[in-house]
């Protein structure tokens, strides 16, 4: 197994917590946009909203995050197999 490194963790960590942000930022960005059309607020609605827009975005966050995690821990260069030209 390979070491991974402390920055790459730290990193991931912090696209990780971006994502969380980004997240809520977008759920209140979405329910202050409802209130302001003027639909009624159903509990319903709020739901959707929530888990609609927050879930997409969390997601979407954690595999980027997920994906720079695996490219940092070098296993994608190992699994491509040794590098052309050389050795």
């Amino acid at each position: 197994m390979a070491i991974i490194t402390g920055s790459a963790a730290r990193t991931f960590r912090l696209l990780v917590g971006i994502s969380i942000v980004g997240a809520g930022v977008s759920i209140a960005l979405t329910l202050f946009y409802l209130w302001l059309s003027g639909a009624p607020m159903r509990p319903a609605v709020v739901l959707v909203a929530i888990f609609g827009v927050g879930l997409t975005v969390l997601v979407a966050g954690g595999l980027m995050a997920l994906i720079y995690y695996s490219a940092q821990s070098g296993h994608d260069s190992r699994a491509a197999g040794p590098t052309p030209g050389k050795g």
